[in-house]
């Protein structure tokens, strides 16, 4: 019995110590990463900000009341107002519901790239719903919000 609490106390140690630990992350300026958008496999530079500038002509949409089931889709439009290409990192969703069509992840300049976001209702509940997406370039602006909102009404 005096083995067994001391195996206990000694794991709980053990727990906490680790629960505690911070991990760093070293990032090598030269490397490349490789991202998967779209199941599309696009290779980024890391940490390498350009001085391409995305313009985004609306960020936020009220659509209004939509009826359950209904597919909620709307495409954002955004324009490279910069001097350099921009990519597209990454995209992040704010909800399981909502798939992200992206045209082309690099943006030259005085080019546009579309974004379409489709959200599906069939298993949200009724009433006000925000959903987001946020956009991870590396251009001046490194993070885009796009955000849909709309009643759900059966």
């Amino acid at each position: 019995m005096k083995y067994f609490k001391l195996l206990i106390v000694a794991f709980f140690i053990l727990l906490q110590l680790t629960c505690n630990k911070k991990t760093t992350k070293k990032v090598d300026l030269n490397s490349t990463t490789t991202e998967i958008i779209n199941n599309k496999n696009i290779t980024v530079d890391t940490i390498v900000k350009t001085l391409g500038n995305l313009e985004l002509q609306k960020r936020k949409i009220n659509i209004g009341k939509v009826k359950r089931g209904r597919d909620v889709i709307y495409t954002f439009i955004m324009k490279n107002i910069g001097s350099e290409d921009v990519k597209l990192v990454s995209q992040q969703t704010s909800c399981n519901c909502t798939a992200i069509d992206i045209s082309k992840i690099v943006i030259a300049p005085a080019d546009t790239v579309s974004i379409t976001m489709k959200v599906t209702t069939k298993d949200k509940g009724l009433g006000k719903h925000n959903v987001y997406t946020v956009l991870t370039t590396n251009g001046q602006h490194k993070y885009y919000n796009l955000e849909i909102i709309f009643i759900l009404i059966e």
